[in-house]
């Protein structure tokens, strides 16, 4: 007797022994479904992160070098979602979000940074402001970050459980 059943629609399965779906759209639609409910706050965190680096691609496209806090949340920026930090030369905190940062002023005033490899090591990473002369383009990128210690996905305290009841609604 032949007990196995499509684990998407619960068909009786006919053919290889291993078979665990009665074809490609269950199971696609089981992988699919599985892949969404283990990653629910992944894609929410990659889909801030998306939004907040377009933010600052468009200011840096625009050629726009400083810019206010209440700029950047106009326009849906949030600033306690970023990918590293660094210090800058004078001592302020940059916070970028891929390869496009910022380091705050007094008064809610933001200079806007990119973020670059050393020439020298290729792995320290600094920060020039947005219009300055650089030797070479912009290397960096989420792989080669990844690998270092300056890649630090930053959440805000009670991000998870935040997104894990938002995802349950």
């Amino acid at each position: 007797m032949n007990d196995r059943k499509c684990l998407e629609c619960s068909r009786q399965l006919n053919g290889r022994a291993d078979q665990k779906f009665c074809g490609d759209q269950c199971r696609s639609a089981y992988n699919n479904k599985n892949s969404l409910e283990n990653n629910t706050l992944i894609h929410s965190v990659n889909r801030i992160l998306k939004k907040n680096h377009s933010i600052l691609t468009m200011l840096h496209v625009m050629g726009k070098n400083s810019a206010t806090k209440a700029d950047l949340q106009r326009k849906g920026y949030r600033f306690d979602f970023y990918t590293s930090t660094s210090i800058s030369r004078n001592n302020k905190v940059c916070y970028f979000c891929y390869d496009h940062g910022f380091k705050e002023l007094e008064h809610n005033k933001l200079v806007l940074v990119d973020l670059v490899l050393d020439d020298e090591t290729d792995q320290n990473v600094k920060s020039i402001p947005i219009g300055e002369p650089r030797k070479t383009p912009i290397r960096s990128t989420f792989k080669e970050l990844k690998g270092t210690d300056h890649y630090k996905l930053h959440l805000p305290q009670n991000t998870t459980s935040q997104m894990t009841q938002r995802a349950a609604h």
